[in-house]
């Protein structure tokens, strides 16, 4: 997972701000506007800020770098550490109340693998089976190591 550092001064602003705080606006300060919010193609520190805000992650990292769930609410490791079961929670939603499901996980990593996208942290999933050889076009889809159980089951095996 990708872990963003972010100074205070991104909660910095200019001037004063006369608003009614409903307690459901949150407002950052990035710099300038980002070029991509894709969290495939991304690579700049404004745009990830606005993407770890859109977007929640299988697991999260707690206060103290330590992973806890996130839209996983359970994670099963197999005894030799290269096989790691994700159950979805069955409440996790998009924007627009669809389920998140498994596959939404499955289309962002192949899509994140597949050569003809050239993701720059494409590298960041080389540990899964096959995911290098896939990359470079010497796999096929079904060698990776990638598979969706059910909508709300994840199973991801490494090399």
């Amino acid at each position: 997972a990708l872990t963003l550092a972010l100074g205070m001064s991104v909660f910095a602003g200019c001037g004063k701000d006369n608003s009614v705080d409903n307690g459901r606006k949150l407002i950052y300060n990035l710099g300038s506007d980002p070029e991509t919010i894709d969290p495939t193609l991304n690579t700049a520190t404004e745009a990830g800020t606005v993407i770890d805000n859109a977007f929640e992650g299988l697991m999260r990292l707690d206060e103290n770098e330590k992973a806890i769930p996130g839209v996983a609410e359970k994670m099963d490791v197999s005894d030799d550490k290269l096989v790691y079961t994700f159950t979805l929670r069955k409440d996790a939603k998009w924007s627009d109340g669809k389920d998140v499901t498994a596959k939404d996980f499955e289309y962002s990593w192949v899509r994140a693998l597949t050569k003809e996208t050239a993701a720059e942290y494409a590298y960041q999933f080389f540990y899964i089976k096959n995911g290098l050889k896939f990359n470079k076009g010497e796999a096929k889809r079904e060698d990776l190591g990638i598979e969706v159980v059910d909508d709300h089951t994840l199973k991801v095996t490494l090399e």
